[in-house]
């Protein structure tokens, strides 16, 4: 599965972290010759994040003169218009900024090159310094339709350049991120679930038991900081191994609280969400991983990689091979290991895009591409690659955290 370079503020803040996916259907975000038809979340979403919204505001205890931005796009403006008033209750000055589907196609599509090699990173670094909280909603956009454009490896590159600009200055913030992922009918072309049943989940999830999720993922966190050696295996053949290192083990399980330190990441959260997410030695990592299905640009079936000290290589697939060889080699070394604990979502199959994917409890997400900011080595990059194993085995030094796809 594809992932996508950050995207820098100005430009689309949702995009950041999300998943690129491979393909559109005839449900969900329709275009037409004039431009973009933009359709809103139901009733019943609106309704149920009116609700949310003051208790996100106390949760993440904004502080009287705090600077707060939220983003979203311009069919979420009066759910962005519900958290200012809430930030302004609480003492804070909220900054909104309008996240353009247009914009993000016309990026894509049209921006000159000229602009693509001096995207300016100036909002970034003042971020990164001066934004208390960050609430990103979504902005509308069908990525799955960006995944045609024939320029879209060019203009990555270029948001991946921005982003490793920054990347530092972002690591030493003081910004608490929490993307709250609002189901949109936008979405339904990409996850490949009808909106009804897509919103349910959503919500069930938003609404999970995040401090049981929270409690799962330190009994996790402990038991990995104290082990040497990972094992993943899988019924269709993964035999992957990989040495931990002294690295941070990241747990993402509802807001992060004031005063959190670390990487751009550890302040990071979201809603869906419900991670275990860490980034071992690189060139440890050794073995085969073995998948049904995927997505690329289309539907990769019988997926295949073995991996010799970090990096991929001997990579197959039943269909869509070419994609998944481009991906892998534009993604590079292997990066980072997500293990999956919201019991809100649930994919019997592998959608073409979706970051709820990987916080399905029990979901184990190999990745490959940059790692920064989780205390690894590899370099921001345009795109990486993730291979999500459904019924995986995880063991940390002999001790069982997953067992064919569910969390002991």
């Amino acid at each position: 599965m594809i992932r996508v370079a950050s995207v820098v503020p100005f430009i689309t803040l949702c995009a950041v972290l999300a998943l690129l996916p491979s393909r559109a259907t005839a449900q969900g975000y329709p275009t037409v010759d004039s431009g973009i038809v933009i359709t809103r979340s139901s009733a019943e979403s609106v309704r149920r994040f009116q609700a949310l919204a003051p208790h996100l505001v106390q949760q993440a205890r904004i502080k009287t003169g705090d600077l707060v931005s939220i983003s979203g796009g311009p069919t979420l403006v009066p759910e962005m218009e519900a958290l200012a008033v809430e930030v302004q209750k609480a003492g804070g000055f909220p900054l909104l900024l309008l996240d353009s589907p247009r914009l993000t196609r016309a990026l894509y599509a049209e921006a000159p090159q000229d602009a693509l090699n001096k995207i300016p990173t100036s909002y970034d670094r003042f971020a990164a310094q001066n934004i208390a909280v960050a609430f990103i909603l979504p902005n509308g956009e069908d990525f799955a339709s960006i995944r045609q454009v024939d320029r879209r490896a060019q203009v990555n590159q270029a948001l991946a350049k921005a982003n490793s600009a920054t990347a530092s200055e972002r690591n030493k913030g003081i910004t608490r991120t929490l993307y709250i992922g609002i189901p949109t009918p936008s979405d339904t072309a990409s996850i490949q679930m009808d909106y009804p049943a897509f919103e349910k989940m959503s919500w069930d999830a938003i609404e999970a038991d995040y401090s049981a999720m929270a409690a799962k993922g330190q009994e996790i966190k402990r038991t990995l900081e104290s082990a040497k050696r990972l094992h993943i295996t899988s019924p269709e053949g993964t035999d992957f191994t990989v040495e931990l290192g002294k690295r941070p083990v990241i747990v993402s399980a509802g807001l992060v609280a004031p005063g959190t330190k670390g990487t751009e990441t550890a302040r990071t959260a979201g809603l869906p969400g419900g991670t275990v997410r860490f980034a071992p030695i690189e060139n440890s990592a050794n073995g085969k991983i073995r998948a049904a299905e995927d997505q690329c640009t289309k539907a990769i079936r019988d997926e295949s990689v073995d991996v010799r000290n970090g990096m991929p290589e001997n990579i197959s697939a039943a269909s869509d091979e070419q994609c998944l060889k481009d991906s892998f080699k534009n993604a590079g070394r292997f990066g980072s290991i997500v293990i999956g604990l919201n019991p809100g979502i649930h994919f019997d199959h592998i959608p073409s895009y979706g970051p709820q994917l990987e916080t399905s409890a029990g979901l184990v997400s190999i990745n490959f591409g940059s790692n920064q900011g989780l205390g690894g080595s590899n370099p921001p990059v345009a795109g990486g690659w993730t291979v999500p194993l459904l019924n995986a085995t995880v063991e940390a030094d002999g001790k069982v955290i997953v067992k064919d796809g569910k969390l002991e």
